[in-house]
Formats: structure tokens, sequence, C-alpha cells
């Protein structure tokens, strides 16, 4: 009696999507190359389709990380790094962090000292922030995200949030943005606050960036590093300056400081079905702390090269010129700027200022028309990505991102002259860049 042949198993787009990225790669390794195309194209919609569901669709949780060594909040200490643990959840994945800062600041009295808070603002009591994801996903300080949030959308929002136009609450304010006030009075001064980091820095609506929650594993860690010193010249990495008196110190710095983690696990109003992420083949969003040059000279214009070869959507630069204690630079300071494609510096994307023609108040008088605010002086945001926005997550064409990978801009420079240095704090340039990196996440082991 001849034996009946088992029926060919068929590949199909949908069978593809339920399917690790390694049995993917090697269910189509197996097909002939016309079969792979057909497939590939095929699964690749089905995805793009379904990722874009599940970006609209889903609504976002919230839950709390664990801070380590036990609880949700570590202890406030000048020159410490508190560290957290994201939570884990089925088919999660992190989309923001929300970071709760509750902290008692003491200043002496010395003899008739005062006080200012920097211009970088309460944010600047940390002196950076690092989120790891089998590597480092972003490191960068967090004051930039005052500058960052309000880059990313036009309402003049800056973070710490508070209400520009419409109804603001006294309580909710208080709460979220120690009511606008951040003192700095002898004795004790209570800062309560919160920010938020987006992770998927790119737009709401754009999986990029997005970090699995679902495996207890592998799991994104949180560094918090608090600045060895509150109180300071620079604006970087001092919160607080004295403005007058002696004695001035800060004799405590107490409080704890919290992270939620908000986060998309597919659950939606539409269905009791819930909608799945495929990240595989997606590239990820980094915040970056890219090349700082710190042997400033007047007089001539000082050219850092932008070392990370991404696609940059925000290319933010900091001119500090160590003249004014507590303060970037002022413009008056400042008579050239100038992103250049080159470090020769004779093929400019922009310049502004001496030898252009071009006043550099017409760069911020564009910056104004665009955001309906202006920036701190020392603040020159060159890449603004975010001005162009994304209905298709699949679709990056619309997005003005400065492309650094293979076959596009590798040697791009920012300029800046300053008319002289100071030794108030040590004069620099520093970049901070928010980036797509086309590689995506490792996805592996999670």
């Amino acid at each position: 009696m001849a034996q009946t042949a088992q029926p060919t198993q068929v590949v199909t787009a949908q069978s593809l999507a339920g399917m690790s990225p390694q049995q993917r790669e090697a269910t189509l390794s197996s097909l002939s190359p016309e079969e792979q195309e057909s497939l590939r194209t095929q699964y690749e919609v089905l995805r793009s389709n379904a990722n874009r569901q599940f970006m609209h669709l889903a609504f976002r949780k919230v839950a709390p990380a664990f801070a380590a060594g036990g609880g949700y909040t570590n202890t406030f200490s000048q020159g410490g790094t508190m560290r957290w643990d994201f939570p884990t959840a089925g088919g999660a994945y992190a989309a923001a962090l929300i970071i709760s800062v509750n902290v008692v600041i003491t200043l002496a009295a010395g003899a008739s000292a005062t006080y200012g808070i920097n211009v970088a603002g309460p944010l600047a009591i940390f002196q950076q922030l690092v989120v790891t994801l089998n590597g480092t996903q972003h490191q960068f300080p967090p004051y930039i995200l005052k500058y960052l949030s309000a880059l990313s959308r036009s309402s003049g929002s800056v973070q710490p949030s508070t209400v520009y136009a419409g109804t603001k609450d006294t309580l909710i304010e208080t709460n979220l943005n120690n009511n606008g006030a951040y003192a700095t009075a002898v004795g004790a001064n209570t800062w309560k606050f919160k920010f938020r980091v987006p992770l998927n820095a790119i737009a709401p609506t754009n999986p990029a960036g997005l970090l699995p929650m679902m495996s207890s594993a592998t799991k994104p860690q949180i560094a918090l590093t608090v600045n060895s010193s509150l109180l300071g010249n620079d604006p970087e990495l001092n919160a607080i300056r004295a403005t007058g008196g002696t004695g001035n110190a800060v004799t405590s710095a107490t409080g704890t400081v919290g992270v939620d983690v908000e986060y998309m696990d597919g659950q939606n109003f539409w269905s009791p079905q819930a909608l799945a992420l495929d990240l595989s083949g997606e590239p990820t969003v980094q915040y970056i702390t890219d090349n700082v040059m710190n042997n400033i000279v007047a007089g001539s214009v000082q050219r850092v090269r932008i070392s990370s070869l991404f696609q940059h959507y925000a290319v933010i630069a900091v001119c500090m010129d160590g003249v004014t204690a507590g303060a970037f630079t002022a413009l008056t300071n400042v008579a050239k700027i100038e992103l250049d494609m080159d470090s020769v510096g004779q093929n400019v994307f922009r310049a502004f200022g001496t030898g252009t023609n071009l006043d550099i108040y017409d760069f911020y008088e564009q910056i104004r028309e665009t955001y309906q605010q202006d920036f701190d002086e020392g603040i020159v945001p060159w890449v603004l990505g975010a001005t162009r926005g994304i209905n298709n997550p699949d679709n990056r064409d619309g997005v003005q991102l400065l492309n650094m990978t293979p076959g596009g801009w590798t040697d791009v420079n920012v300029g800046v002259q300053f008319t002289a240095v100071g030794a108030v704090y040590t004069p620099r340039i520093a970049l901070y860049l928010v980036s797509l990196n086309p590689a995506g996440l490792k996805l592996a082991n999670i």
C-alpha cells in the first residue's frame, strides 16, 4: 500500500508574525529567493500596519520602577547614583519615564549670604540619566529636557511642565512643578516636582525608542546621578549659585526620588483582544551626550565635530563662555554661530554673525517663529526634526533629520565664536543629541 504524502506547510505573512526573529529568519532562509522576497514584503506591510494600530489604539498605563535595595524610592544625596529596575509585564513596552523629586535643600546663612538658581533650572541638580538595556540606550544630563520638550511641540511647554494657557490648578502645579518657584532662601527650601522623559521621542505614534518590558531576565535599568555639588557657578554642574555675602554653602540636601514607567501592553478600548507590537527591524531612539570641547579660545570659530554617526532628530549645542556665574553665555558675547558640512568650515549648512552679512538674531527670529518662545542664551538648537510631524510611523520621509549614517553626512561640525572667554567656570561647548539608531535594539535574550 502506497504511503500518503504529507501536505506541505504553507508559510504566510501571518505565520511569520507569530515567530521570534530567529525563527523567522530560519524559516525564510529555507525558501527560494523569490518566495523570500515576496513573503518579506508581505510581512513588512503586515508588521507596519499592526505597529501603527498598536501605537494609535493602545492606551498608556503607569507602573512604579523598583529601586535598588527595595521599595520604589531612592535616597537623594549629592554625588550619589540612584538605580531602578523597570517593572515587567507581558507584551508591554515602555514609552516614557516620569521621575518624581522631593528634596529639601538647606542653605547656610553665612554673613548676609544670598543665593540664586542657575539658568538650567531645577533639573541641574542631576548630572546624568542613564538607561540601559543590552547596553546603554540613553545617557544625558536631564536639564536638556527643558529645551527638548519645548522643541517637541509649539505650545511653549518645558520640563518640569506647567500650563501657559488655559486653566491651571494651584495644588496640581505645586505637586508637579513646585508651584513654579524654586526657592533659594537661607534655610530649608523644598523642591518638589516631576519631569518626563519620552523614550519614543520622535513622535507619540512612532514606536522607535520603545523599550520591551516583558522579560524578567533582561530588563531595562535606570541610573540617575546627582551632581557632586549643588552650589557653584557652573550652569551644568551646579543648580544654585552664590549671589552675595560670604559663607555660602549647602549645609544639607536630603529627600527622595522615584521613577514611574509609562507603558503600553496592547490593551485598548476597541476590543478585548490585546494588540501586539513587533520591534524587529525597527530603529530605536537614543539620547546622547556627544562631544565636549573644553579648550576654548576667544576671537576665532571653535568647531566641534558630531561624533555619533546616526540619524539625528535633534542637535543642541550648549555654548558656555565661563564669563558669568550661573549663565551659559550672553548673546552679546557670541560673534558667530555656524553648522558646517566639514571641519574646514568653508562649506556650511547655515551660518550667522561675523562674515555672513546675517545677524545672529535672524537665527533666533526663526526659532521664535517656529516655537513661539525664546531659548536661554547659549542654547543653539541646530537640528529640529520635531518641526516635521509623522502620521505614519513607517514613513520617515517627512522628518528633517541630519543623516550621518553611511551615504549621508559624515563630518558635520558645530561652530561658535566667542568675543571673550572667562574663568568663572570652565568654558566649553557641549553637544547633545536625540538620534535615530537604524541598528535598533538588540532583541536577543529578551
